[in-house]
């Protein structure tokens, strides 16, 4: 009998114990002599500190709002059993004994899960009796997510307080299985045999352990193998001390198949054979299988369970074991035999990949795990396939590195909706030469031309020139898929384009050629030669577009200059801007004077771009400004004659142009000219009740730029439009880039508009724009 001396106590929140000097827990007790127990803050961490003869302490890993002292009488031993956090849910334990007067902490545990999801452990305490002799036991432990009975925890290396050397010593402990149990006697063959001596598609799959033989101390073992790996001379075999009662093996079931039977090989090579097993699922009963003779090593038992089990996971638990209780025991292997074993094999789970969901994944994971013949299988019926079980049947082939899963896979690279989850697959296993051929496809040729260039450049600029040169010019993805091969490759990939170039279509020569020259670094590349033999439009397009970045060459130039002949429009205008990409100003003078002349307006204002650089030309030009009879070719004029100080009459003069865009150029010409005299002229554009929104637009920012307090007014006008009933939809939108303004320009008049702007009768838009006011950066100086 023990007796708690003296017993003082008190409970914080934890909220309360960063600035307290103690927890809540000063104690004495007896063990076999007086002790004085703390639990305290030591650096704000809670620590045991116990007093004696000598004093120890240890850091206690957990938190709570109380802490508890207990004595604990252990077969005529004494055991202090220290706790922290509530009573209901303590956080952390520890153990003290004494000896001599000398305080000893002889564990401490954190009892709530800690560590990575999927992986985290708690430590347990038990005490209660475990012998049945009326004397408490202490038992410690762990728990660990991932090693447990199939959802039930199990308690991992156990061991106990013993009373005569209060050390810990490992135990063992036999597992209270709850629930139903069913009583099964091993065959020696089943009544009904499965078709084949193996099962069709291997269903169990090593998981977890309790321990394993050979494991080093606080080391997690690995999962077992050796019990799914169809060689009986490997196994498992447990690794604690004792007979091996309790320990166990976790395996998981694949596919959602139900098992029919299963085959144990009960004895492991160089361990004990168990007398009794218990078999474990995530539902139902528990299975008890005693072996009536030990077994042999290599001798094989049939165990066939009542009803199939559905289960997701089987856990093996070791009972007693024949032979010296000090050796280790195990099992040799055990194999699982499913529904498919007893008719439909391979086929039957092929077509488990029609139920989609979890049923469709399990079913592409097992037949991954098949090699060849699933494959084969998927290829008998891949033609009868939706799409969604094409997509699981991917997701098998994927695993299977055979030439019939290849071809699969390529096939169903084919459809745009499975191109990409196919191509994974293929290029992981760098199926290259497989893979090249679809370049050429029209649906998915782009894809995989960009996909293969990043991981085989060579191989994807072979395919993609040859691509070319079957007729695939029209596609601008390709081309960018060639630079990257060339970024890419090394000086393979520039080889097969000049050997490439020997041979190619003049059609195919200029699509290539045009693909060097839209990249910077691949511009220096392009080789312009044989252009005489180009003939129809695209041919010619394509290297007149290549050949503004074509290195000098006065038979390119002198090609250019008679391509400005051409009867197609857009053959000029390209031919323009090469050649003023190539000559110098004088040079180019004449040919831009020329094309001001030209028939078609898309080269006129081409040919406006070049000419405005020599002021020779500007009166040229200003004639277009003015009188062109297109409006385009007009406000191209005026934004080219933006920086002449002496075409600013005419920018002004376009200010009463017939046409919006024109007047709307001008507008935006004259703002950055900085043309302070055209106000009153833009001014006007903002108060008028019948002008085009895109010159509205311009005139708001001109007004911001101008930023006096002249503009608000007339930016007050287009505020106005916006706040009308029904407003027309342009109108708000304006009405919110003119408040934008006015926010920008700020005053008390602009502030007025603002007001009206942000009431709750102005239109959502209006209103938020009136919010973001004050985000607005000024504009005044």
């Amino acid at each position: 009998m023990f007796r708690t001396c003296v017993v003082v106590g008190w409970v914080l929140t934890l909220g309360g114990l960063a600035h307290a000097d103690a927890l809540p827990l000063r104690t004495e007790v007896t063990l076999d002599r007086g002790m004085r127990v703390e639990v305290i803050l030591e650096d704000e961490v809670p620590t045991l500190r116990v007093r004696g003869a000598s004093t120890t302490q240890s850091t206690l890993p957990g938190l709570g709002v109380e802490a508890r002292a207990r004595v604990v009488d252990v077969g005529g031993a004494r055991v202090l059993l220290v706790e922290l956090g509530s009573a209901e849910a303590p956080s952390a334990a520890a153990l003290v004994v004494s000896r001599r007067g000398r305080p000893e902490v002889l564990w401490t545990g954190k009892l709530t899960l800690a560590g990575d999801l999927g992986e985290r452990r708690r430590d347990v305490i038990e005490v209660r009796d475990r012998t049945g002799d009326g004397v408490d036991d202490i038992v410690v432990g762990f728990v660990q997510e991932g090693r447990d009975l199939c959802g039930r925890e199990a308690l991992l290396d156990p061991r106990a307080v013993d009373p005569r050397t209060l050390q810990l010593r490992s135990v063992t402990l036999p597992r209270a299985l709850e629930g139903d149990v069913v009583e099964l006697a091993p065959q020696d063959r089943p009544a009904r045999a499965p078709e084949a001596p193996e099962p069709v598609a291997p269903a169990l799959r090593a998981r977890a352990t309790s321990s394993t033989s050979g494991t080093p101390e606080g080391v997690t073992p690995t999962a077992p193998i050796g019990l799914t790996d169809s060689d009986l001379g490997r196994g498992w075999i447990e690794g604690r001390a004792g007979d091996g009662q309790g320990e166990f093996a976790t395996l998981a079931v694949d596919g959602g198949l139900e098992i029919r039977a299963l085959r144990i090989a009960p004895r492991p090579t160089g361990g004990a054979a168990p007398r009794a097993l218990w078999l474990v699922g995530d539902d139902g009963p528990v299975l008890k299988v005693t072996f009536p003779v030990e077994a042999a090593e290599g001798a094989q038992y049939w165990v066939v369970p009542p009803e199939p089990l559905r289960w997701s996971c089987l856990a093996v638990v070791l009972g007693d074991s024949y032979g010296d209780r000090s050796a280790h025991a195990g099992i040799g292997e055990i194999t699982a035999f499913t529904s498919l074993d007893f008719g439909g094999g391979i086929d039957a789970l092929v077509g488990r990949l029609a139920g989609g969901g979890g049923e469709a994944a399990a079913a592409a994971r097992l037949l991954g795990r098949l090699g060849a013949p699933a494959a084969h299988a998927i290829a008998r019926a891949y033609g009868d396939m939706p799409e969604t079980e094409r997509r699981a049947a991917i997701a098998a082939l994927a695993a299977i590195d055979d030439p019939i899963s290849t071809e699969l896979l390529v096939r169903a690279a084919t459809e745009p909706a499975l191109h990409e989850a196919a191509m994974a697959p293929l290029l992981t296993r760098e199926a290259y030469d497989a893979v090249a051929p679809l370049v050429a496809d029209g649906e998915v040729g782009d894809e995989t031309a960009i996909a293969l260039s990043r991981v085989a450049p060579t191989r994807a600029a072979v395919a993609i020139l040859a691509a070319m040169s079957a007729g695939a010019t029209e596609r601008p993805e390709l081309r960018r898929a060639l630079r990257t091969a060339i970024a890419r490759g090394d000086e393979a990939v520039q080889g097969a384009i000049v050997a490439w170039r020997s041979t190619a279509p003049i059609g195919a020569r200029a699509a290539g050629e045009l693909a060097l020259a839209e990249g910077t670094e691949t511009r220096p590349l392009v080789v312009l030669d044989g252009l005489d033999a180009a003939e129809a439009f695209d041919q010619r397009y394509r290297f007149a577009l290549a050949a503004g970045v074509a290195p000098a060459s006065d038979d390119v130039d002198a090609w250019l200059e008679g391509q400005l002949a051409s009867e197609e429009w857009m053959m000029r205008e390209v031919v323009l801007s090469a050649l003023a990409q190539r000559l110098p100003a004088v040079e180019m003078q004449p040919l831009a004077e020329a094309g001001l002349r030209d028939e078609y307006p898309r080269v006129r204002m081409r040919a406006i771009t070049i000419a405005v650089r020599d002021p020779a030309a500007l009166e040229a030009v200003a004639t277009l400004a003015r009188r062109d009879p297109w409006a385009m070719v007009r406000a191209e004029g005026i934004e080219a004659l933006t920086e002449s100080p002496r075409a600013r009459p005419i920018l002004r003069a376009a200010l009463g142009d017939r046409a919006e865009g024109v007047r709307a150029a001008a507008i935006t010409a004259l703002q950055a000219a900085g043309d302070a005299e055209s106000w009153p002229q833009v001014a006007a554009f903002l108060t008028a009740t019948n002008e085009w929104p895109v010159v509205i637009r311009a005139a708001i920012a001109f007004a911001r730029q101008r930023c006096q307090p002249d503009v608000v007014a007339p930016l007050g006008a287009a505020v106005e439009r916006g706040l009308r009933p029904n407003a027309w939809a342009p109108d708000i939108e304006l009405a919110v880039v003119a408040l934008e303004a006015l926010a920008a320009i700020g005053g008390p008049e602009a502030e007025a508009i603002l007001a009206r702007a942000g009431s709750e009768v102005a239109p959502p838009p209006l209103r938020a724009a009136v919010d973001h006011a004050t985000q607005v950066h000024s504009c005044r100086q």
